[in-house]
């Protein structure tokens, strides 16, 4: 019966040749059929363009919608995809990486979450599952997902202000949310959060608790390796890339006031309230933003996260970046 509904599947490469064969594959072998995947490259000097080319004569579902991208970065290039997705026949919308593997279910029961209820027609919905960590050759790290889980919350608007847990592999978008994400802005630190926190607090967000993905892990990976979030490792990078996670915390902030420029008068009112007050005080560099976020739980998910959250904020309000965007409230 869900077979009806037409899901767009978006897929942006850059040098994955060694995976995205497998990838393709378990997409392929999806128990819901009704879908399309589109790829956009980004400029890849490997196999990655030949592979999928011959995936596209085997399939006419998979069709290469942009190979001439030149390192925009993986933001962007879902932000083309889409761009491209948006002038054409769809119902739903899922992000997808090249190096992971989807278990057969996985559109299946994304979709029946997201159709459980009527409001996948009147308002901006956003469906997410779990995932499991993987070794290189695709061996579940069951001991790895279950720390990192161990400190995982539910996403709150307030929690998406300044951290996102919601992996973009692991989204479906009804076609409201898909036409209030467009366009990625630049700032963003990555689409998944710009598509989170825009599902936050202008729709819905709905956790489907199955792990439906094996999320690869390599040295390549965009979004980090499982073993950077051990506690040495987070506080030795804390002093080593002080200047990394300083600019993590201005993109989410630039994401913040152009999220307000654009919807203020959509957003719902108890969190539009927040967020006005929260782009006034990043703009006005004010001290008060630090009190302001710990009296309305904007926070990270961890004690230790929040901590050098703050720590980096002190050091942004006395000495301000020049970085932020200038928005009229």
């Amino acid at each position: 019966m869900n077979d009806i509904y037409k899901i767009k599947i978006l897929l942006a490469t850059y040098n994955g040749d060694k995976f995205i064969a497998t990838q393709l594959e378990s997409i392929i072998k999806q128990s819901h059929t009704n879908w399309e995947l589109l790829i956009s490259d980004d400029g890849s000097t490997d196999d990655t363009l030949s592979i999928i080319n011959k995936y596209c004569l085997q399939d006419s579902r998979i069709r290469i919608v942009n190979e001439e991208l030149s390192k925009l970065g993986s933001s962007q290039n879902f932000g083309n995809l889409i761009k491209t997705v948006l002038n054409e026949s769809f119902d739903f919308l899922m992000f997808a990486d090249q190096d992971d593997f989807w278990y057969s279910n996985k559109i299946e029961l994304s979709l029946a979450a997201m159709v459980s209820e009527k409001d996948f027609i009147t308002i901006p919905k956003l469906i997410y599952t779990n995932f499991e960590f993987a070794d290189e050759n695709l061996n579940p790290l069951l001991e790895e997902t279950m720390r990192i889980t161990s400190t995982w919350k539910e996403p709150s608007f307030e929690r998406l202000l300044v951290q996102n847990n919601i992996y973009g592999c692991t989204m479906m978008l009804n076609k409201k949310l898909s036409e209030k994400v467009f366009p990625v802005p630049v700032c963003a630190e990555n689409h998944d959060y710009w598509v989170a926190l825009i599902a936050s607090c202008l729709g819905k967000i709905v956790h489907v608790k199955h792990s439906l993905m094996l999320y690869r892990q390599h040295s390549n990976n965009v979004s980090g390796h499982y073993t950077n979030n051990t506690f040495s490792k987070r506080f030795y990078r804390f002093f080593r890339s002080w200047k990394k996670l300083e600019f993590t915390l201005v993109s989410s902030q630039n994401q913040s006031l152009e999220l307000y420029k654009r919807y203020s008068n959509e957003i719902f009112f108890d969190k539009n309230k927040i967020l006005q007050k929260y782009c006034t005080l990043i703009i006005e560099k004010s001290p008060k933003l630090l009190l302001f976020q710990y009296s309305n739980g904007i926070c990270r998910n961890t004690r230790i996260q929040t901590i050098m959250l703050y720590l980096i904020l002190l050091k942004i309000l006395f000495f301000p970046s020049n970085r932020l965007l200038q928005i009229k409230l």
